[in-house]
């Protein structure tokens, strides 16, 4: 549910982005590829721990 939810924070920051120009793209892409790198890491753990 985490992941879910962090997937739908940096839709919405991605979104916001687009339409009002004072928020930084730059600094909300580094952010969302530190949430998907995050969410990644999370999800291999899960799997091999699962696979022992």
């Amino acid at each position: 549910m985490t992941l879910l939810a962090v997937g739908f924070a940096t839709a919405v920051a991605f979104g916001l982005a687009q339409f009002v120009a004072e928020l930084p793209q730059g600094l909300l892409e580094r952010g969302a590829v530190a949430a998907k790198v995050g969410a990644l890491v999370t999800i291999a753990l899960v799997v091999r721990r699962a696979a022992r």
